[in-house]
C-alpha cells in the first residue's frame, strides 16, 4: 500500500469486496478462477472468487507490486517489493475492518513481489456457479475446454458483472 492514498486503497478493498460478497451473477456467465484485480499505484489487488487448492474453496485477496523493477545491477534484486509483514499486517487489518477475517495468509516476506490473504467466508454461490461453469469448459465442444473457440466463452464472459470500481482509480486499471 506504499506511497498510495489508504483511501483509495480502502474503496478499491470494499469495491473488490463487494463484488466477492454481494454481486449476483447471471445463469450462464462465466468468471476465471483468477477472478479480477484493480491496479493502484505501485500496487494491484486481485480478487480471487476460491482458493482452488483449498478443500473449503474459500476466496483469497492478494496485494502485488503492479510493476516489478529490478536493480539494473543486479537482476534478481527487486527495488519496489512488497515492504515485508507491515505491508501485509497493514493490507489484512484494512480487509478485517471491511469483511471477513483473514484466515490464512502466504508470501509477503521482505523482497517478496505478493502477499496473498485468504478469507474466512465463502464467496457469493451465483460467483461461485460462474467459476465452476468456467471450470466445466464448452459442453458442446469438451475437446477444447474453456478454449473453444465456438463463442461459448464470449458469451458467458458478456453475462458476467464487473465490481463497480471507485471513479477515483478507474485510470489506474490495467
Amino acid at each position: 500500500m506504499t506511497g498510495t492514498d489508504p483511501a483509495q486503497v480502502r474503496a478499491v478493498l470494499a469495491a473488490g469486496l463487494s463484488w466477492l460478497y454481494d454481486t449476483v451473477q447471471p445463469h450462464g456467465a462465466i468468471v476465471s478462477h483468477h477472478g479480477v484485480f484493480r491496479i493502484l499505484g505501485e500496487r494491484s489487488y486481485r480478487f480471487i472468487p476460491a482458493n482452488i487448492t483449498n478443500p473449503g474453496g474459500l476466496p483469497v485477496v492478494v496485494c502485488a507490486v503492479a510493476r516489478p523493477h529490478f536493480d539494473e545491477n543486479n537482476q534478481w534484486r527487486l527495488t519496489n517489493p512488497i515492504d515485508g509483514p507491515a505491508e501485509i499486517d497493514a493490507f489484512a487489518a484494512l480487509l478485517a475492518e471491511l469483511g471477513p477475517p483473514v484466515v490464512d495468509r502466504w508470501n509477503g516476506q521482505e523482497g517478496c513481489t505478493s502477499g496473498s490473504l485468504q478469507l474466512g467466508r465463502r464467496a457469493h454461490p451465483t460467483l461461485l456457479a460462474a467459476v465452476d461453469t468456467y471450470h466445466a469448459g464448452c459442453l458442446e465442444h469438451p475437446q477444447h475446454s474453456v478454449f473453444c473457440r465456438c463463442g461459448w466463452y464470449q458469451a458467458g464472459t458478456a453475462l458476467s458483472v464487473d465490481p463497480v470500481w471507485p471513479v477515483e482509480v478507474a485510470a489506474d486499471a490495467a
